[in-house]
């Protein structure tokens, strides 16, 4: 595995020296103090510089590996032992450098040593732009000469390409840095560096000014340092230490007109096993709830059924109760009747009127709340009777939808067995190759048997890459638990934009490897 100090040993002497220089003399306190006397920092850094002139090469890179613990440590947060190793400060030092630019912590440590040389190369060419856009003209006259000399020290062929890629019939100090400040973006700038080196821009005195931006971002300097001695180390190998996706096992020529047959075919197997599996468990909880509302219909059917008994039993009882009434009222009846008939006159003396009188209206009062209870029986039966047809209706629906249900549930679980089948076909020969090829590529580590299917099922080719570039780091750290960012057992590794994937080991040996949602 890469580390920052693997890149440090490919720089030469003299940019140790440097390194150096930077990290102990670039400070908060002095950057701020002397934002506007940055030539004064730059002394300081020349001065640290030449004060290490004549050490060795072992001396200067205990002097690095301190300073770094020195700017990890005023970060807080870290007990960092004296001798602790290159490969745990490393960690340390890509964590906090990734801060400054929002880098993911779950792409590879290569991959994130990439991502921050390239931000940070994008953030100090932007930097530098805006101060040659602010250059006085004495200031400007300064840098064509030194523009100038840089394209009298190159290769003659370089600068006839620069010259047609910057469109200009003379390519010399004052039209180049013209072209550099009209061009508003800092393509042109990056041409310029990258075939003629930072040296004709004063590279210091833009690492301290990108170092005080960074503090103007709300980043901590000493961040701002280590993301500047990650950038260093990286150029140190050439600009790039993430391994390219054709080393990977995985990868093959047909990725890059998308995935192979078989691949594409296993996707839409897997996602159609996902939706039968979404659809099943939906149909189940479907018949769960129409049969838990069927039992309460039939319940309630069967309670206003034994309501209807009740009332339709009451009415006859009522009725019958009415016609005896009526029956042994009779004579009641016909007595008041034939005295009326006979007596249309009444003295208010008749006693015999007035118990006749008085038993008449008591029958005919007795016989209409008869009546009237008889009527109110009636409409409640008539009510509950519409109300069980209703109740019937619903239940008969309840129990075709059910029916459909089971029916349809028959269907997909005919379906969703026939798609494990495929499935466990097709990632049965997938997750065979892959174990051959991983088996081959990773000597150190060892797989739990039911990695490979549970990768070629859950992950595409492209995806499979990221994690296998992963791998290939983990298996070449020496610190397992420091690779792992304190999360114990589990690496995360960023796949694809939103997706990730959990690695859980033990030492060297991967226990499973799942889709894992980032939060």
């Amino acid at each position: 595995m890469v580390t920052v100090f693997d890149g440090f040993a490919r720089l030469s002497d003299d940019e140790v020296r440097g390194q150096i220089a930077i990290l102990s003399s670039v400070t908060l306190s002095n950057t701020i103090k002397g934002i506007w006397q940055s030539k004064k920092i730059k002394k300081e850094i020349e001065d640290c510089y030449n004060r290490l002139a004549d050490l060795e090469r072992d001396k200067l890179n205990i002097m690095l590996k301190q300073d770094l613990i020195n700017k990890c440590k005023s970060l807080g947060g870290y007990t960092i032992r004296e001798d602790i190793s290159e490969e745990e400060l490393h960690f340390i030092i890509l964590h906090e450098a990734a801060k400054v630019y929002m880098v993911d912590d779950c792409k590879s440590p290569a991959a994130r040593m990439d991502e921050i040389h390239e931000k940070y190369y994008n953030h100090y060419l932007g930097v530098l732009l805006k101060k040659l856009e602010r250059l006085d003209e004495k200031e400007r006259n300064v840098m064509e000469n030194r523009i100038q000399r840089e394209i009298a020290k190159a290769d003659i062929n370089q600068m006839r390409q620069l010259a047609s890629e910057f469109m200009l019939s003379e390519f010399n100090g004052k039209k180049v840095l013209a072209a550099i400040i009209a061009s508003k973006n800092t393509a042109k700038l990056k041409r310029m560096i990258d075939v003629c080196g930072m040296g004709m821009f004063d590279g210091i005195e833009g690492v301290i000014s990108t170092a005080h931006d960074s503090v103007l971002m709300l980043y901590r300097m000493e961040r701002a340092l280590l993301a500047q001695a990650v950038w260093m180390s990286v150029n140190g190998y050439g600009g790039k230490v993430r391994l390219n996706d054709d080393m990977m096992p995985s990868f093959s020529s047909g990725l890059l007109d998308g995935e192979s047959e078989k691949e594409r075919n296993l996707l839409i197997l897997t996602s159609r096993e996902a939706q039968l599996n979404k659809m099943l468990r939906g149909i189940l909880g479907d018949i769960d709830k129409n049969n838990k509302k069927l039992e309460v219909k039939e319940e309630l059917y069967q309670k206003d059924a034994q309501r209807l008994e009740k009332l339709e039993n009451e009415h006859t009882d009522l009725k019958e109760e009415r016609e005896k009434l009526v029956a042994n009222g009779q004579e009641i009846k016909t007595q008041y009747e034939q005295y009326m008939k006979e007596h249309p006159i009444k003295s208010s003396q008749d006693i015999r009127f007035y118990r006749l009188k008085n038993d008449y209206e008591f029958l005919a009062r007795t016989i209409r709340n008869f009546d009237m209870e008889i009527l109110d029986n009636e409409k409640k039966t008539e009510k509950l009777k519409s109300s069980l047809e209703t109740q019937m209706r619903l239940i008969t629906a309840l129990k075709e939808t059910l029916k459909e249900l089971r029916e349809s549930l028959v269907s997909h679980v005919n379906e969703f067995n026939d798609v494990i089948m495929q499935l466990e076909n097709e990632a049965g020969y997938l997750s065979r190759v892959l174990e051959r090829k991983w088996t081959k590529f990773y000597p150190v580590l060892t797989f739990e048997a039911k990695v490979f299917e549970s990768v070629v099922k859950q992950f595409t080719q492209r995806e499979t890459i990221a994690i296998e570039r992963m791998l290939k780091e983990f298996e070449d750290c020496s610190i397992k638990e420091a690779f792992a960012r304190g999360n114990s057992h589990v690496i995360t590794c960023i796949v694809a934009g939103g997706k990730y994937a959990k690695i859980r080991f033990e030492e060297n040996h991967i226990l499973d490897i799942q889709v894992k949602d980032r939060k």
